[in-house]
Formats: C-alpha cells, structure tokens, sequence
C-alpha cells in the first residue's frame, strides 16, 4: 500500500512540475513585455520591429498583456501570440537553457510586433 501512495505521489510531483515548467515561459515573457512598454522611449524603440509597433505600445503602455498563446517557437527561440487592448501581439525572444538554467530556463524578450 505504501508503494501505490508513494507511486502516486511521485506522479502527482511530476504532472505539477510539467504544469510550471510550461507556464513559466507565459509568465517570464508577459513580465517582461510589462517592464519593457514602461521602459524610456529611447529603449523601447529598441524592441519594436515598425513604427506602428512603437506608437501603438507609447500611447497605450498601462495596459496589460491577455489570452497568450503557448510557445510557439522551437529550440532556443520562443514566439508568443498574444491579445494586447484589441490587437493581436507577437513577441519574439531568446531561450537559455545553459547551467542552472536547465532546470528552469530564462526567457529574454527580443522583438514585438503588433499586427495591423
């Protein structure tokens, strides 16, 4: 009896860890894009791939990210999809998955883009 419990248990562990291992890349990303639109204006330009991108992110920056997509990259890119006030949101990025970040890789927010 105590086998089954602790088999169980040891399912119960991993099927949790997979739940957080796949949400933290959402969260990471959703953190950052939230820092970066309250970021100077000379900062931020360096994240937005147009112009439209820029304005839209400067005249709209105490919103929040809502409805992301789960990654949609591969390897050590991550793409996430995204709704931000009524637009649809891309934000493109590096994953690090060296040493400690095996574990638990970091998620580097690189590019965002704003479909018209």
């Amino acid at each position: 009896m105590k086998k089954v419990i602790l088999i169980f248990m040891f399912f119960v562990v991993i099927v949790v860890g997979l739940i957080v291992y796949d949400q933290e890349g959402a969260y990471s990303t959703s953190h950052q894009f939230n820092k970066v639109i309250r970021y100077p204006t000379t900062r931020i330009k360096k994240y937005c791939i147009n112009s439209y991108t820029f304005n839209y992110i400067k005249n709209h920056d105490k919103q929040e990210l809502k409805n992301i997509t789960d990654n949609q990259g591969g390897g050590d890119v991550f793409y996430y999809v995204a709704t931000y006030i009524n637009k649809k949101i891309g934000i493109y990025g590096k994953i690090n998955e060296s040493g400690f970040h095996l574990l638990m890789p970091s998620y580097k927010v690189k590019k965002i883009i704003i479909y018209k």
